[in-house]
């Protein structure tokens, strides 16, 4: 990742943990213990609460967010329509972990929104992720470094840093990347990147 894009995924990160924070605040049960946090009003204990992700969006930018899930088979699994004061969050994507990852994806871009960000397809994802986990990333091309930075940001949603130690003491003391994953609501693959040397330099240098 260029110098230029360094400097937006530090300053996305810093929103995105301000954000959660904020989300944390609001809600009580993540005093006390680990739990994922909701993203648009999609867990249990969320359904009489409504602060969510989505909610503290649309107050700092004080537009309206819509998540819509639609019935369509496609390789596009998310993107986001920008009106002047509305945005709209499609999904075509019907599970509950990639459901969470790709809405944190498209929030992502707005806290770093240029006009030649872009949404991803499914590939897009694999080969990202393929690039994390073996190294691999060094792209100077515009759209794949703000796609890159946004997935960094909906990591940091899913798995906050503030977490990242004591999910670590989990997988250390029996947990493995499936059951830490089920209990976090993200895809197993986040969490072996996160949680993987590789990861924690990344998102420890780059903040």
């Amino acid at each position: 990742m260029n110098n230029y894009y360094q400097n937006y995924f530090s300053s996305g990160i810093i929103q995105a943990k301000s954000l959660v924070e904020q989300l944390k605040k609001l809600d009580q049960a993540h005093h006390e213990s680990i739990n994922p946090i909701s993203i648009f009003g999609e867990l249990p204990s969320n359904l009489l609460n409504q602060n969510n992700l989505v909610k503290l969006f649309e107050s700092k930018f004080d537009t309206k967010i819509t998540v819509i899930h639609i019935q369509y088979q496609s390789f596009v699994q998310a993107y986001i329509k920008s009106y002047e004061k509305e945005h709209k969050i499609i999904i075509t994507q019907h599970n509950p972990c990639l459901n969470r990852f790709y809405i944190c994806k498209e929030l992502s871009q707005m806290l770093i929104y240029r006009p030649d960000n872009s949404t991803c397809t499914s590939q897009d994802v694999e080969v990202l992720f393929s690039c994390l986990i073996n190294g691999m990333l060094d792209n100077e091309n515009p759209q794949i470094s703000a796609d890159f930075v946004a997935y960094l940001i909906a990591i940091e949603f899913l798995l906050p840093s503030a977490i990242i130690p004591e999910l670590l003491k989990l997988q250390g003391g029996g947990f493995n990347n499936n059951l830490i994953a089920k209990k976090m609501i993200v895809p197993e693959k986040i969490v072996d990147f996160r949680l993987s040397d590789k990861g924690c330099k990344m998102f420890d240098n780059l903040v």
